[in-house]
């Protein structure tokens, strides 16, 4: 389903599940125009406690491309958000799914007419750098409950930088994304009232009670231990 409303479909007694091309076209979208607005206001939309809010609880179809849409590496206009745009897919709420080969990066544009060179054929898979990050990506996701079932709420929105949080139960992960070529650092109050995290991309303890320094192009799933 490309638009429209996607509960008219969803629902207890028609499917289990749809395509959400509003949150597709924000990803993207707000990678290239580094405006995170867009992809921020998309899933606290559709998906926040907010009375107003359109899917709660609803498990859409989450994807970066697919066979009818132009290859994500092909979309992006900088390819130093290509990992971040996986970053938004896993972490966001929703079932994940990928396209054949776009894990690790092949490129195909979309042609009125001519979609052949969106499904090539492929022989063998490749293992690069792109690859072992959705991987890791994909095994987080997996594990992690408040991916899986939790809400979603926006704690700080910039341009080019996120935080969203996604809790389930007694589960809690601060998402983090700057997108931008430079370094930003975030002050303990654009991460909410916490005090320390483990990075569960890194592995590393991340301390909330104090600045933080995010790298260029840089994402981090924050599970709150404290």
């Amino acid at each position: 389903m490309i638009s429209g409303d996607y509960s008219r479909i969803v629902n207890q007694e028609m499917l289990h599940s749809c395509t959400n091309y509003e949150c597709f076209k924000g990803i993207h979208s707000s990678l290239n125009d580094l405006n995170l607005f867009e992809i921020a206001h998309s899933l606290n939309r559709q998906f926040s406690n907010d009375p107003y809010s359109l899917y709660k609880n609803m498990h859409l179809l989450s994807f970066v491309d697919n066979h009818d849409v132009s290859r994500i590496a092909s979309n992006l206009k900088n390819k130093n958000h290509l990992p971040l745009a996986y970053g938004l897919l896993f972490s966001m709420p929703g079932i994940p799914c990928l396209y054949y080969g776009s894990e690790w990066g092949i490129e195909g544009l979309k042609q009125k007419g001519f979609d052949d060179n969106l499904r090539p054929h492929i022989e063998y898979p490749v293992f690069n750098e792109l690859a072992e990050i959705v991987a890791k990506l994909a095994e987080t996701h997996k594990s992690t409950k408040a991916f899986i079932y939790g809400d979603y709420k926006n704690i700080t929105i910039l341009n080019k930088q996120l935080v969203y949080q996604r809790s389930f139960e007694d589960e809690s992960i601060l998402v983090v994304f700057n997108i931008d070529e430079s370094t930003y650092t975030l002050s303990p109050s654009q991460l909410g009232s916490y005090s320390e995290a483990i990075d569960l991309i890194s592995g590393d303890t991340v301390i909330l009670s104090s600045h933080i320094t995010l790298q260029p192009y840089s994402m981090y799933y924050l599970k709150i231990t404290k």
